[in-house]
């Protein structure tokens, strides 16, 4: 059966750098999963302790949606990602964020640089500039 994979992403910005999770291969926000019947900001909560260990977290603005679809190994994948701004006084770019995730690890990336680096969904590099400028919500897809 085809299913649709909803994302909670979080965008964590610290002066011009943002903070980027990387899997070996790409680099996309932090977040993760909602869970069936899970709220998206509890989902995202839970996704950034999981992840950071971060309970201290706000969550601000709605930056809106991302929507791809890809070929994952033979399968068809199709997400759709919703990302909140979220604040920590926990975090800054002058400090090495540690992951508690084995998969996964954090780098902060320049605003600046983002499109040169495989910074996944696709879109979100243009998605992101036009929240900059517009400070709207906004959705792309890449349908």
């Amino acid at each position: 059966m085809d299913k649709i994979h909803t994302i909670a992403r979080a965008y964590i910005r610290d002066k011009d750098s943002l903070l980027l999770a990387h899997n070996g291969n790409n680099f996309f926000l932090p977040g993760g999963h909602v869970k069936y019947n899970e709220p998206l900001l509890t989902a995202l909560k839970r996704e950034i302790k999981e992840e950071l260990d971060l309970e201290d977290v706000k969550i601000g603005g709605f930056f809106g949606v991302v929507e791809n679809v890809w070929d994952n190994k033979g399968s068809p994948f199709h997400e759709q990602c919703f990302i909140f701004e979220i604040f920590s006084s926990l975090l800054s770019s002058d400090i090495p964020v540690i992951s508690k995730e084995p998969h996964i690890t954090f780098h902060w990336g320049l605003i600046t640089h983002l499109q040169n680096d495989n910074f996944l969904p696709r879109g979100i590099n243009d998605f992101l500039e036009n929240y900059s400028r517009t400070h709207e919500a906004r959705f792309y897809s890449s349908f």
